[in-house]
């Protein structure tokens, strides 16, 4: 569909507003086959010259058969006006008849348009060694082969009776993948997890941070960005917290 009208204030600047298009003629219908549940999508488009191609790629979780759920992730290569684009995925694990439920919460993805590096992580729900759900990072290539792999638990950290930790959302970058989760603590109140690692290799950049009132704490979204100077990420996380200045 075309573009609105420019915003007020008369530059020339807004005079002209960018046009969106919807392909609505020629809809891919394969991610409602592949997944049940599709947590994020993120679109890139590669050119050399006057020839480009678009990638999207796609998250979720899917079941196999009942009672069995993966982590998966597909990438659809898009040329113009291309019917039925092609498809490749991968899932976590490859194959599974193990009765665990797995659940992918977010998905974000960076390409660097130099060096041509990418990078696809999605973060999921998974059941820990004690019983209680852990955060799993999954980092993917531009091929989706698993490049490193990740799980946070806080009771690996601190105490076995703390109980659920479940990720929220996820921002790439190219110096910084940043998690943002919910940590439950005895009582069912929940403190802000945030965690930091490498986009090469998954190592921890900064050690796992929480943010924690005496009320119950939750992580919303988290985004990233770099200094315009000296490429030093940071991240901003919004949540809610019923008292609001009395961090730990």
């Amino acid at each position: 569909g075309g573009g609105g009208g420019g915003g007020g204030g008369g530059g020339g600047a807004w005079a002209q507003t960018p046009t969106l298009n919807f392909d609505v003629a020629n809809p891919v219908t394969a991610p409602g086959s592949l997944f049940d549940e599709i947590v994020g999508v993120k679109s890139f488009e590669v050119c050399q010259g006057d020839s480009c191609i678009g990638y999207t790629f796609v998250a979720g979780t899917l079941s196999p058969e009942p009672g069995v759920s993966l982590i998966g992730i597909a990438r659809y290569q898009h040329y113009p006006e291309t019917p039925n684009p092609p498809v490749i995925y991968a899932t976590y694990p490859i194959d599974s008849d193990s009765q665990i439920i797995r659940r992918a919460r977010a998905m974000d993805a960076v390409r660097d348009p130099v060096t041509g590096f990418f990078r696809a992580v999605v973060v999921a729900e998974v059941p820990g060694l004690d019983g209680q759900s852990d955060i799993l990072t999954l980092a993917f290539n531009f091929r989706l082969e698993l490049a490193w792999m990740r799980t946070y638990s806080h009771d690996k950290f601190e105490d076995p009776i703390w109980n659920d930790d479940v990720p929220v959302a996820v921002s790439v970058g190219l110096s910084a993948v940043v998690v943002a989760g919910n940590s439950e603590y005895p009582g069912a109140q929940n403190d802000i997890v945030l965690l930091a690692y490498a986009p090469s290799d998954g190592t921890y950049i900064a050690p796992p941070r929480r943010f924690a009132t005496p009320g119950d704490d939750l992580a919303a979204d988290i985004t990233l960005r770099s200094h315009g100077v000296t490429g030093e990420p940071y991240a901003f996380v919004v949540g809610t917290t019923p008292t609001p200045g009395t961090p730990d």
